[in-house]
């Protein structure tokens, strides 16, 4: 089982079989400073770029966190070991202006980290993204694998009833501003200020009011999973041209883990109330970090799945450290991915099936090759 692990890793680590990481408890998150990629045409980062590297690189779990954790943040991989500083190298910086991060948990049961950037592309926006792994075994904490079915749309109801409230609130406060500003026959820009924030708050509404298409899958703008309870994170209404129009902006709903128990799969009462582990394995593929070798060599791969079906993601032969970019879609649990080298170009077709947490199947390029990966 050693040499398998190591084979998967690609990485000389020390690793041993429990059903709970030795101390995980006391995991320490080393901060890394990214180094280089500032030049005249490439002018970002302009500030420190951060990334946390969970333990020291020798248990299976917090190797699976930091390789998801840099493919999913930089397209790149992680170093062997914790550093004080390490270089771009082949990470994407492309457009991060910044980037810091916090430890929100880390106990027994979840990692959870929460990352604060600026990306930069047409304009500068801050932003944040929310991780939370299951620190038995690295696997990424994910709404289908906590809840179920019907969980997740009570969930999805009661986030649109938050927005709606938030909107209301928002209405009502405005148009108490308003009747107030034309009785003291405030200057014509006040006013319509205050007409294009009722319009936008307005529109939000409506968009709430509707019945939601997809209940069944959350996207809100992250998961923070505390100790008595859970936060839903959801992104603003507003694009980024009308941000300045949106009162509400970003909503925050906090939930305690007791009142949604039986919304719960047995999988998510085990995780996030600590009862007794089952048989239950979570089945999902998408967003989890997948090891396994394609023919002889060792590889790691990230997809993400969007509703439409389609699919994109990327890979790496542990050895050669590249990324290989990924795109296609998802029929009846098969994969059918396209890979394409640096100017776009097809260089061979991956053909997956999906059964639980194993995708297997074929690389058909210059030759055919068997694929076979697993998530956590």
């Amino acid at each position: 089982m050693k040499s398998l692990f190591l084979l998967a890793c690609g990485t000389v680590l020390t690793c041993s079989l429990f059903s709970l990481p030795a101390h995980a408890e006391d995991w320490s998150i080393t901060t890394m400073t990214i180094t280089g990629q500032t030049s005249d045409t490439r002018p970002f980062p302009s500030d420190d770029i951060h990334m946390p590297y969970v333990g020291n690189g020798e248990d299976k779990a917090s190797a699976n966190i930091n390789l998801l954790l840099h493919i999913d943040r930089l397209r790149a991989l992680p170093p062997n070991k914790p550093a004080a500083t390490i270089k771009a190298g082949d990470a994407d910086l492309a457009g991060l202006a910044s980037q810091s991060f916090t430890v929100t948990r880390n106990d027994a049961r979840i990692l959870s980290l929460r990352f604060d950037a600026e990306g930069c592309g047409a304009y500068c926006e801050e932003f944040n993204v929310y991780y939370s792994f299951d620190k038995q075994n690295g696997r990424r904490l994910m709404a289908e694998d906590l809840f179920s079915s019907n969980g997740r749309k009570a969930l999805a109801r009661r986030l649109q009833q938050e927005k709606r409230q938030r909107y209301r609130q928002q209405i009502m406060l405005l148009e108490t501003e308003y009747r107030a500003a034309k009785k003291q026959h405030v200057d014509q820009e006040t006013l319509t200020d205050l007409k294009d924030r009722l319009a936008l708050n307005r529109e939000c509404l409506l968009r709430n009011t509707e019945p939601v298409k997809n209940l069944d899958t959350l996207e809100p703008y992250g998961w923070e999973f505390g100790a008595q309870q859970f936060t839903l994170q959801a992104a603003r209404c507003s694009n980024h041209a009308m941000r300045a129009l949106d009162d509400v902006g970003d909503i925050s709903l906090s939930l305690p883990y007791a009142g949604w128990a039986t919304s719960m799969t047995t999988y998510g009462r085990h995780v996030l109330l600590g009862t007794e582990r089952t048989s239950q394995t979570p089945t999902s593929f998408a967003g989890q970090l997948l090891r396994g070798a394609l023919g002889k060599q060792a590889i790691v791969m990230l997809l993400q799945q969007y509703r439409d079906g389609s699919i994109s993601g990327v890979y790496f032969y542990e050895r050669y450290r590249k990324p290989i970019e990924l795109s296609g879609r998802l029929n009846n649990g098969s994969l059918h991915l396209h890979e394409t080298d640096t100017n776009g170009d097809l260089t061979a077709n991956l053909i997956l099936n999906s059964t639980g947490n194993q995708l297997t199947g074929e690389w058909q390029g210059r030759q055919t090759l068997p694929v076979r990966l697993s998530a956590p």
